[in-house]
């Protein structure tokens, strides 16, 4: 994405109210998850961190990060370790992980079924992983083009939860 993506998204990230419901939506689903007291969670493309305080809430948190900007603002606001890397090759961290999240990321990276079995190997065998993705090719917009999607996705029929 472009670095004025980046310092916006640090800027409304606390009050807008997309980023409020979404933070809100993925803590209802890990809340159902079975994690232990001290899980290891990763967020892979933690962007400038406003998600990173509210995982912390289950368990310790790493971020990832490929944007110096984001890494140093995620840092400031969460506490938490926050770590430069790549998908799919380079996460700039080990596992296992009990739980990984990876929310509006995999759209932005041509690799994207690499960068998936990347992310299944630093799982934790029985951890969790979480992501979330735009959808329907039929509603790509400017908003896609201007950051840097790949591609939206479709679940598939034969989908098991």
């Amino acid at each position: 994405m472009e670095q004025e993506t980046y310092r916006r998204m640090a800027e409304i990230q606390e009050k807008h109210w997309w980023y409020e419901a979404r933070r809100r939506i993925i803590a209802t689903l890990v809340r159902k998850l079975k994690l232990s007291a001290g899980a290891k969670i990763l967020e892979v493309g933690c962007g400038p961190g406003a998600n990173l305080r509210m995982l912390a809430e289950f368990g310790s948190v790493t971020g990832m990060e490929p944007d110096d900007f984001s890494i140093d603002h995620a840092r400031k606001i969460s506490g938490c370790p926050v770590v430069k890397g790549f998908l799919p090759d380079n996460l700039g961290v080990g596992g296992p992980f009990d739980l990984i999240g990876a929310f509006d990321v995999i759209e932005h990276v041509e690799p994207d079924r690499e960068s998936l079995k990347t992310l299944h190997d630093t799982l934790r065998n029985g951890g969790y992983a979480l992501f979330t993705v735009p959808a329907y090719m039929f509603m790509w917009s400017q908003h896609d083009v201007v950051n840097h999607h790949k591609r939206r996705y479709v679940l598939p029929d034969s989908a098991i939860f």
